[in-house]
Order: structure tokens, then sequence, then C-alpha cells
């Protein structure tokens, strides 16, 4: 009997349970948008949409996982940590949509406290409001209901390109659903800049991807992440620029196939942090040129706001489905060598817990060019990253075939690196 008795509580323990929460980021506040400096500093003009965090929050035994997607340019480590310290007790995966219309994220990273035209600079204030928004979205999330199944969905739409030369764009539209048997809740990810919208467009707007999630019937939520997308530009339908073109493209995946993969009842997650092992920081040759500064200015601009930590964090559904969150902003090739590492279905999300900057391969590194002057530790980092991946999903593997099963899925392996020195 009490046998019987101990089994019943670790299957409920280990039950997944889901609920949502949403907040509006940045309410009432004017401030400079982020992603194109041609805007030169321009406060932000009214009429804009509102911005939103949107916060998937897993319970699993004594596992609490807040999955966040927030409608900003990126998501500065010292953020995340901001983010992370609001909510004790909770794991934390903050990842943003890349939108160009959101206010500068720079505000929020407090390594850059330096001036650069066209780029805010740090702002305590705003930076502490942002990290409660955000914070606010994952205690909405109050409803808690068991999860039923989860399914999964690649889906082929021709609507991005590489804008490099030695660079590749996979036409991939993947969707994870849960259901709780009564809602639905879809994480979707897609590799292109939200970068329809312009920089003569100076209003607050989540560009495609806000458009998609608000397409939601009743009955849905939705979540954004981005992809891997450092070289990726979207295409619209018919070559629709403006508002029309981030209807279109919302409308055209909205409009994709929806056949799932069969669907795994009564699921579990496992989530493991594998730390990056960061080579120095250094510019690439070309920041100096396509910037027009000396060498040692930019050794000493990218010396003060270049990230020195991060990590790579697995997230598996039942161990038949991953998603790869990257605090960087990777090339598609890397976000394939990364996905190859991961057994199962996966997906590569970017600008997660941190912004490393543009990651590239060692060959695309070394051709130089936009996205290598934005990548700050070497061509070696790439290598590094693709490790990160394949030890977070080793141990993960390994834990499966060790473990009992009625306790792989409450053991929390989430493992923050230190918050000194942010």
């Amino acid at each position: 009997m009490l046998s019987l008795a101990l089994g019943l509580f670790l299957a409920r323990a280990d039950r997944l349970e889901i609920a949502v929460g949403i907040h509006e980021l940045g309410a009432g506040r004017r401030l400079p948008l982020g992603g194109y400096t041609e805007r030169r500093d321009k406060m932000a003009d009214s009429g804009g949409k509102p911005l939103e965090a949107r916060a998937f929050v897993f319970r699993q035994g004594d596992l609490k996982l807040a999955l966040v997607s927030v409608e900003l340019l990126t998501v500065p480590r010292s953020f995340y940590l901001d983010v992370k310290r609001l909510l004790p007790g909770y794991e934390v995966l903050v990842c943003a949509s890349h939108t160009h219309c959101a206010p500068d994220s720079q505000m929020l990273n407090s390594n850059m406290t330096m001036k650069i035209p066209g780029i805010a600079a740090f702002d305590k204030e705003v930076a502490a409001a942002f990290a409660r928004d955000v914070a606010e979205a994952v205690r909405a999330a109050k409803s808690f209901r068991v999860v039923q199944w989860i399914r999964w969905n690649e889906s082929h739409v021709e609507l991005n390109r590489t804008r490099r030369g030695d660079g590749s764009s996979r036409p991939r539209f993947v969707r994870l659903q849960i259901s709780d048997g009564t809602r639905l809740y879809t994480v979707g990810q897609f590799s292109a800049h939200p970068t329809v919208l312009g920089p003569e467009w100076n209003k607050t707007d989540g560009d495609w991807p806000g458009a998609w999630m608000r397409l939601a019937p009743a009955g849905e939520t939705r979540m954004f992440l981005n992809g891997a997308m450092g070289d990726v530009s979207p295409v619209p339908p018919n070559g629709a620029s403006g508002m029309k073109g981030v209807e279109a493209m919302a409308s055209a995946l909205e409009k994709a196939k929806t056949e799932f993969s069969e669907s795994v009842a009564s699921p579990q997650i496992s989530l493991e942090e594998s730390p990056i092992d960061l080579p120095p920081v250094r510019p690439h040759p070309d920041f100096a040129k396509l910037n027009g500064i000396p060498s040692a200015l930019a050794n000493l601009l990218v010396s003060k706001f270049a990230e020195t930590e991060g990590s790579v964090q697995v997230l598996k559904f039942s161990n038949r489905f991953a998603l790869v969150f990257v605090p960087a902003e990777p090339t598609d090739a890397l976000g394939a060598a990364i996905e190859a590492q991961v057994a199962g279905r996966s997906a590569t999300v970017s600008f997660c817990n941190g912004w490393l900057g543009y990651e590239l391969t060692r060959s695309q590194y070394r051709n130089g060019g936009y996205e290598a002057s934005l990548s700050f530790h070497g061509e070696e980092i790439a290598d590094r990253i693709v490790d990160a991946a394949k030890r977070a999903d080793h141990t993960l593997a390994f834990e499966k075939i060790s473990r009992p099963a009625a306790f792989q899925s409450s053991r929390n392996r989430f493992r923050p690196a230190s918050e000194s020195g942010w």
C-alpha cells in the first residue's frame, strides 16, 4: 500500500502543467527605437502598437520554468539577470523576437555605458521597469492546467533568403503545440529578420512575428521565437512592403501546411544548460573598417560592451522535440550545425538570455562582411557554441538512461552562471 501511494504521489508530482501570462512592455513610455542607426536617436512616434512579454510557464515536480517571448530587439545578459532576480525559484528563458520597432535594448544593457550615435546608452531606470514588466508576465501565469499532449510540425514556406554569398536559408516554419485538452499553446519558430518595417517606420510594432501571434483563433495562445537568422532576411509574398508586407508574411505563415507529428500523450520536459567556453573579446577587422574608426578605438569600444559570459540551453519535450536556446544571432549555417548535435527534432532559438553578437561559421567569419563585423569573439566561437549544445544534449541523454523514470523529469539540471560582475 505504501509503495502504491508513493507511486501515485510521484505521478502527480511529475505531471507537466502549463499556464500563460501576458504583460505589456514599457506601457506609456516613448523611447528611441533600436535596430536602425538611421533613426539617429529620434524618439518613437505616438500611435504604435503595444509590445508584449508572453510567458508560457511550466510546472513539473520541483521545476518551475518560464519561457518568455519579448517583443524587443535583443535580450542583453544583464537584463536577463535583472529578470531572474525578480523571479526566485524560476528557471527563466527570455527570448527576443528581434523586432526593429521596439525601444533600443541597449538601454537595458548595463555594459553599454558609452553613447554611440544612433545607439542608445544604458538607462538604469528603463532597464528596471522593463525587467518588472517581464516578471509581471510570468507572475500573471496562475491558472495552471495539466498538459495532455504535445505535437510538432515543420512547414515549408518560401518567405526568407540569405543575404550572404556564402550563406543559406532554410524555409522551415516550426510549430510546437501543447494542449491541456481545452486550449492550444503554440510555439512558432521561423528564421528571418523582422525588418519588413524599415527605418522610416518610427512607431512601436512587433513586425510580422507580432502579427502572426495576434492571428491566433479563439482557444489558442501563441508565442514566437526567432531562429538562426543572423544572415537571413524576410521575403514577403509578392514583394509587399510596409504594413502590407507585415500582414502578408503573417498570413502566409498562418496558411502554412498543418500536418503535425503524432501527438505525445502525458509529456514531460527536461532542461540542461551548458556554459559556452568563450574566447577573449576581440573585434573583427571589419568592425573598424565599416565604422570608419581606428583599430585601437574599435578594440576599446568592443571591450566595453561585448558580453563575456553565455550559455546554451536545451529544452526537451519527452526526449522527442527540442528547442536549443542560444545567446547570440547565429547564421543559418551555424544553426544547422547546432541542431545536428541534438537528438530528435530540434530548432535553434536566437536572442535568449544574452546577446554575444552575430555568430558565423569559421569560413563565414574569415570572409568578413557586416555580420562578421558584429562578431566579437573570433572565429572559434562557432565551434564553442556547437560544443555547448552537444554537451547539454548528451547530459540529458545520460540522465534519461541512468536515472529511474519516476525521477527523470523532476530533477532540474539548469544551473545559472554566476551573476557576479554584471
